[in-house]
């Protein structure tokens, strides 16, 4: 079922690219929080790193953003070694309705990415599902703040396993707060 959505979400994205003409709209970077990005233990069940995007208009209302998460390895260390290293990585393609212009945008977003994971040097990858809502709010005409959440959903047994080895949802809640500089 996820691969005919897919198919079917990356032919419209092609048939709205190939009828646009494409601006560039701006650059960003900030934090990223992910709740399948570390080991569920005891006072790590949160994965923090970083988050970068470009952006670029498609229509009026319509912008496609592309990002990249890079979350920090969370390990399980015992008897001085590290007994377990996670890293998850995140490979995005939005595409951004806007409900509103002006200083503050805000906007829905849906999308794909590809969820890159790696446990103990065992590598998984899994295209996911995106949906979720954000905000840009520009201080000047190039300057802004920018924030977003939202929800990934993948359906790969084996990335649950080496991500969570007590997955109850193959998804995962993101957010992410930075700054923008628009063109």
């Amino acid at each position: 079922m996820i691969k005919k959505i897919t198919l079917v979400a990356a032919i419209v994205l092609f048939a709205i690219v190939a009828n646009a003409q494409i601006k560039f709209k701006g650059i960003g970077g900030g934090a990223a929080i992910g709740t399948r990005a570390a080991y569920k233990i005891p006072n790590v069940v949160t994965g923090f790193g970083i988050h970068a995007f470009g952006l670029a208009g498609v229509t009026e209302k319509i912008d496609i953003e592309v990002g990249f998460d890079y979350f920090f390895s969370s390990k399980i260390i015992g008897d001085g070694q590290v007994l377990m290293k996670k890293t998850l990585t995140t490979l995005n393609c939005y595409g951004r309705y806007n409900f509103t212009d002006g200083n503050a945008v805000v906007y829905g977003l849906a999308g794909l990415n590809i969820v890159l994971a790696s446990v103990t040097n065992v590598p998984a990858s899994e295209l996911g599902l995106s949906i979720g809502a954000g905000i840009d709010y520009k201080l000047s005409d190039s300057f802004g703040l920018n924030g977003q959440v939202g929800y990934t959903y993948s359906d790969s047994f084996l990335l649950d396993l080496l991500v969570d080895s007590n997955a109850s949802s193959s998804g995962q809640v993101f957010a992410h707060v930075g700054v923008a500089y628009f063109f």
